[in-house]
């Protein structure tokens, strides 16, 4: 027996709305044999994943028992039905689409196809925003993006799949590179077959140009004040929904989006009650003890608007109206700070948050 090095790879990107496999990665991989990220080809991020791939996947048999052998407790072989993906998660880092050049509107700073394909599954929607930006916010009915088709690759094997939904869960950690965690729901396994990486991968900017680290964001809420640890998550409930006529017989379907932000946040002297005000608010224009004090918007940028003469990095974050749902003591040293949870509300559908890539 020989032993041979474990390779890893993976590839996302959006379907035609018509539950079609993506048609351009999949010429580019079972005919050219040759993958770059204008396909969906999309790096890991460090530190994370199997083999610091990003990529964690476990792939389950999908079978029925038949009956027991005579008087015994041996049974004979299941019955096969189908692959699913019990865990599937990859991390990446959260960064623009790392091109110089003049920008003329907001579809010049939409993410690579990978990263766009993943934020879509989230049941996010992409748009070209106000002041040249390209923004994502929550789908609402009838406006959501596709799910996602795949390949992942992993020491030796291909794992192709379709119809895939995901939650998002985005660490802000200061001093290192925003992670994003996607958490994957396959609808259709297609074929796990032998096989190794195409003959050509290409990785483009993302292998050439680095990401933004958290620091200096410039957070406020209520005052200017930073976290020692924050995380952004969109966290879409995915049912399994029988239908007689799909390939697995059940698709995946959203019953449920809650956009929240898990904060350690340090306080400040000037305004040492404003947490206990937010915890009790039941208005938009007034919080108890803040007379009066409308909602404030919790909000961040990570790096610089982009110039036209440097690449494409910094991406914002902004809840214009959120909630506070409870508040636990967390110095920091000798700071004061407490660890927050927080919903993204808002008075019209979709509009609860808003993810810039600026």
């Amino acid at each position: 027996m020989a032993k041979y090095a474990p390779e890893f790879a993976v590839a996302f990107a959006p379907e035609d709305g018509s539950g079609n496999f993506n048609a351009a990665l999949e010429t580019a991989v079972e005919t050219s044999d040759n993958v770059d990220n204008s396909h969906g080809l999309i790096l890991g991020a460090a530190g994370a994943g199997q083999f610091d791939s990003g990529i964690d996947l476990t792939v389950d048999r999908v079978f029925t028992d038949k009956g027991r052998i005579g008087g015994s407790f041996t049974r004979p072989i299941s019955t096969f039905i189908a692959l699913e993906a019990s865990t599937f998660t990859f991390a990446t880092d959260m960064v623009g689409n790392r091109i110089t050049g003049i920008i003329t509107d907001g579809g010049d700073l939409k993410p690579d196809v990978g990263l766009d394909a993943l934020l879509g599954s989230c049941y996010l929607r992409g748009a070209n925003g106000s002041g040249n930006t390209y923004e994502y916010k929550s789908g609402i009915s009838g406006n959501v993006a596709n799910p996602i088709s795949g390949y992942v690759w992993a020491q030796g094997e291909r794992l192709k799949f379709k119809g895939a939904r995901s939650t998002l869960a985005l660490a802000q950690t200061p001093q290192e590179i925003g992670q994003a965690v996607f958490t994957i729901s396959i609808g259709e396994v297609l074929d796990f077959v032998t096989s190794g990486l195409p003959t050509t991968l290409s990785y483009g900017l993302q292998a050439q140009v680095g990401a933004e680290a958290i620091r200096g964001v410039g957070n406020q809420w209520g005052v200017s004040r930073g976290w020692s640890d924050c995380t952004f998550n969109v966290a879409a409930t995915i049912d399994d929904i029988p239908d007689s006529n799909a390939a697995t017989g059940v698709v995946k379907e959203p019953s449920d989006l809650e956009v929240t932000l898990d904060v350690t946040l340090y306080k400040d002297d000037s305004a040492p009650g404003y947490e206990a005000a937010e915890l009790q608010r039941s208005s938009t224009t007034e919080a108890p003890a803040q007379t009066p004090k409308a909602w404030d918007a919790f909000g961040w940028l990570v790096g610089a608007a982009a110039s036209g003469t440097t690449p494409r990095l910094g991406y914002s974050v902004n809840f214009p109206t959120p909630e506070l749902q409870s508040e636990q003591p967390a110095p920091q040293g000798v700071s004061s700070a407490s660890t927050l949870s927080l919903i993204g509300r808002a008075e019209t559908a979709g509009e609860e948050f808003v993810l810039s890539f600026v």
